[in-house]
């Protein structure tokens, strides 16, 4: 090759990478905080309304599945936040529900919910019909005491906060135990209640350490890679985190909800925004509990307290974020 071709090569690498370099720096630096969008109501004849709304899940086609602790019920929304579907009644005999509070979905489009008073993780199809369970009262191998968050890795595998033993454990598809990490106290690895879990593309764990005020992120075996957070009001400071949610690009959306206020971190940790304040209404939280995320760029959040349901935009530069 002649010099004055490796000179070319060499300009357009350099070129190249300066492209890539400068689109990364400039969607970062486009990103910033949500748009209000709506607030999703239940748009039925019964006159019934929400009334303790505490998490969301969004599956690939939009389909919008909540839990309604306060009335011990799933309720599914049509992507136009129709409701096409409700199920769930108190009780604790097969498919019914007392104090449910996270729910997920897997690849195949099955629902899982923590039947929290209940002690066990439910399984259902995309109509309710209610498919198995798993778990029990107890401190021992598969065994929950309030089990809060729930999430799915790519495999299948189950993995569940289970708050009051301050561990997680992990489940094969089946519902069969498989290991668990955890015990009490501030180190890493240890836990204070922790509620909120979830999964990126890569199968790495991210648990709300809910009362340590910090999220910790974990190998899919447990093994601590990094954590982040301390108590406070600041930029990166928690107040209560209870649930966190990923993106298709690995970016973490954690609810602040002693304040009031939802966060976003980069895969890595590095903060990126906050938005919300105390109150009820576009903008506001009272009691911010479950995110959920869909293909469109849209956040979903779970207000607890105010009982409602609200529909974000996420905003860098009109790139999709999800």
């Amino acid at each position: 090759m002649s010099r004055q071709s490796t000179w070319a090569a060499a300009l357009f690498f350099l070129l190249i990478g300066f492209v890539v370099g400068a689109f990364y720096l400039w969607r970062m630096s486009g990103d910033r905080p949500p748009t209000f969008v709506s607030e999703i109501a239940l748009k039925e004849t019964s006159g019934l309304a929400l009334k303790n709304p505490s998490s969301i899940w969004v599956d690939s086609t939009g389909y919008l599945y909540a839990v309604d602790s306060g009335a011990d019920q799933i309720i599914k929304f049509d992507p136009r936040g129709n409701v096409i579907a409700r199920w769930g009644e108190k009780g604790s005999a097969e498919g019914k529900l007392e104090s449910p509070f996270a729910i997920t979905g897997d690849s195949e489009g099955f629902v899982y919910v923590t039947d929290r008073e209940n002690d066990r993780v439910e399984k259902f199809d995309s109509t309710g019909q209610f498919q198995m369970e798993f778990g029990t009262h107890g401190n021992g191998q598969g065994e929950f005491g309030h089990p809060m968050g729930v999430a799915v890795d790519y495999l299948g595998n189950i993995f569940v906060a289970d708050v009051e033993n301050d561990r997680i454990q992990k489940f094969d598809r089946k519902g069969k135990y498989m290991m668990e990490w955890g015990t009490s106290g501030n180190a890493p690895g240890q836990f204070h209640r922790p509620w909120g879990v979830a999964v990126d593309s890569r199968g790495l764990v991210y648990v709300c350490d809910t009362y340590n005020n910090r999220l910790q992120k974990f190998t899919n075996e447990g093994k601590t890679i990094s954590i982040f957070g301390s108590k406070g009001t600041d930029r990166a400071e928690f107040n209560l985190p209870t649930f966190v949610e990923i993106d298709l690009y690995d970016m973490i959306y954690v609810s602040d909800t002693g304040n009031h206020r939802i966060q976003k971190f980069n895969s890595q940790g590095k903060f990126l925004w906050n938005y919300g304040s105390p109150g009820i209404g576009p903008g506001k939280f009272d009691m911010l509990y479950g995110l959920g995320l869909d293909k469109d760029a849209f956040l979903f959040v779970a207000d607890y307290g105010a009982a409602k349901l609200y529909r974000y935009k996420l905003n860098s530069h009109g790139l999709s974020l999800i």
